[in-house]
């Protein structure tokens, strides 16, 4: 399936057209405690998903406080340092940036999961062509989501982190926090649309990628559309899929919105505004009840 097929499917212009009306008014109750990477207790109400962006908090390896002004200029380095490695076809370098990448991700063991997969490629010089490969591969406009894998061969929660940063059309890093929001807000949709306890369309099936981080955390009853196995065979096209039906979601749903997350970024591309509603979601990710907690009932 492809961007066209996708967004001709009635169940995702539906869902599109709904984002665009209640995104820009979306009610939230953001409640985080403090973490390793959340420095100070977050409890703020919100409206509106590109406010969110404001309370935006991931304090990683030297960033002094890990808010959404640090975080893109952070991004925009280590996106471009991965991009000229690759361009020059230096796999020494090109394995240097995914490994900032991964330290900036959170990436908590180097001995197994991403590293590993991408070192081994780097030490039989063939990194940089996996990752145009698969660059390729991920262009949104193109992309099938029926023929990703091959040539992606392993996506976890770190390597989501290295393609988006790869790419150059806002292809969004999809983890667990990501997921579980875009998961909630359509299934906030199917309540609002009398569509709850139907069948789930397989085109807004946005699967979650730990037990931990659910949209049944917000809806228990919810029509669920699962949780990725690590090392299972079907994971690796459920995640690459995901990531880009979400993508083209972002992409129509901006195009609706001209001014959705314009005055946070100095003119800002496509591209721009779609890291910044990948955040946006990040941050609702963190506990997916601070839509149900904020939003008015249903019928209203």
């Amino acid at each position: 399936m492809n961007k066209t097929d996708f967004l001709r499917d009635p169940s995702v212009g539906d869902f599109v057209s709904w984002l665009a009306r209640t995104l820009p008014t979306l009610p939230v109750d953001l409640k985080l405690k403090r973490s390793r990477f959340v420095p100070a207790t977050v409890n703020r109400k919100i409206v509106g998903l590109d406010a969110v962006l404001s309370s935006y908090v991931w304090q990683s390896v030297g960033m002094p406080n890990g808010d959404w002004s640090e975080t893109r200029h952070r991004l925009l380095t280590l996106a471009n340092a991965l991009k000229a490695a690759v361009g020059a076809n230096d796999d020494v370098a090109a394995l240097n940036a995914c490994r900032e990448i991964l330290a900036w991700g959170g990436n908590r063991d180097w001995a197994k999961g991403a590293f590993p997969f991408l070192q081994a490629r780097a030490n039989a010089g063939t990194l940089c062509r996996y990752l145009r490969d698969t660059r390729h591969a991920f262009i949104l406009a193109s992309a099938d989501t029926d023929r990703l894998c091959p040539p992606v061969e392993l996506l976890n929660s770190m390597l989501t982190k290295v393609h988006a940063l790869c790419s150059s059309d806002g292809l969004p890093i999809y983890d667990s926090r990501v997921a579980a929001a875009v998961a909630t807000l359509v299934e906030m949709w199917r309540n609002q649309a009398g569509k709850a306890g139907t069948p789930l369309p397989a085109a807004l099936a946005f699967p979650a990628t730990t037990q931990t981080r659910t949209v049944r955390h917000a809806f228990p009853d919810a029509v669920a559309p699962g949780v990725m196995l690590y090392g299972a065979s079907a994971t690796c096209p459920q995640w690459a899929s995901a990531k880009v039906r979400l993508g083209g979601l972002m992409q129509a749903v901006l195009e609706q919105c001209p001014d959705m997350f314009s005055a946070c970024i100095a003119t800002p591309t496509l591209g721009d505004r779609m890291h910044a509603f990948e955040a946006s979601l990040f941050m609702i990710g963190y506990n997916v009840a601070c839509l149900t907690r904020a939003s008015p009932p249903a019928n209203q």
